[in-house]
C-alpha cells in the first residue's frame, strides 16, 4: 500500500511542547505515512533525533517572512515532495500556510491548534487569528477546550474544527532511572510529597 504523503510547516525544530509532541507521535504512523518536516528557519537541535526515528527534515534557511527567495524554494520542495496533506505547526508556519501555501499547491492546508493565546504577549497572533479565520480551510485542535476557545474567542466555525486528542506512548518512560537515585539527586525524603507541574507556569 502506497503511503500518504505528509508535510509537516514548522519554524524550527528547538525543543517545545509542540516539537516534543511530534517526536512521540509521528514515528508511531511510520508505516502508514510518510512524513516531511520542513523547518522554515534553521533544523533546530531536535533534528537528528527526528531523522533517527525515519522522519525527513528539509531546512528552508528563511531569513524573515519577506525572504522572497524562501518562498520560491518552499514551492520547488512541496512541488517535488507532492504531498497528500499539509499541516502547520505555530504562528510562523500558519501565518505562511494560509496567506501562502494553500494557494500553490493542491492538497489540502490545515492548522495544527494547540493552544488558545490567552498570554498578553500573543497578542498579534490573536489578531492573526481574527483576521485570516476565513482564509482557513481546516483547524486540526489536541482537546475540546482549545476547539472551544477557537470558536468563541475567535469566531471560528465549529464545523472547521476537528479534534484529535494527543496520545502518549508510555513506553517512553520505562527506562527512566531509578527512584531512588532521583530522590538522592532532588534530596527528597521517602516521606516528601512531591507535586509535579508538567505545563508553562504562566496564564494562558
Amino acid at each position: 500500500m502506497t503511503k500518504k504523503k505528509i508535510v509537516h510547516l514548522i519554524k524550527t525544530l528547538e525543543v517545545g511542547g509542540c516539537e516534543i509532541a511530534l517526536l512521540r507521535m509521528l514515528p508511531l504512523t511510520n508505516n502508514t505515512f510518510e512524513h516531511t518536516i520542513v523547518t522554515l528557519r534553521q533544523e533546530g537541535v531536535l533534528s537528528e533525533r527526528f531523522v533517527k526515528e525515519g522522519v525527513c527534515i528539509i531546512a528552508l534557511g528563511q531569513h524573515n517572512l519577506f525572504d522572497i527567495a524562501s518562498y520560491l524554494r518552499l514551492k520547488v520542495i512541496l512541488n517535488q515532495i507532492n504531498p497528500d496533506l499539509i499541516v502547520t505547526h505555530l504562528l510562523h508556519a500558519d501565518v505562511i500556510g494560509r496567506i501562502y501555501v494553500q494557494f500553490i499547491v493542491t492538497c489540502r492546508v490545515i492548522a495544527s491548534i494547540v493552544t488558545t493565546y490567552n498570554f498578553k504577549k500573543y497578542w498579534a497572533a490573536r489578531l492573526f487569528e481574527r483576521l485570516t479565520k476565513g482564509l482557513a480551510t481546516q483547524y486540526m485542535a489536541n482537546s475540546n477546550s482549545v476547539k472551544e476557545a477557537y470558536v468563541k474567542k475567535f469566531g471560528v466555525r465549529e464545523h472547521k474544527i476537528t479534534v484529535v486528542p494527543r496520545g502518549i506512548d508510555i513506553g517512553f518512560f520505562s527506562n527512566t532511572e531509578n527512584i531512588q537515585q532521583l530522590q538522592h539527586v532532588f534530596a527528597i525524603l521517602p516521606t516528601d510529597r512531591v507535586i509535579i507541574c508538567v505545563a508553562n507556569l504562566h496564564p494562558n
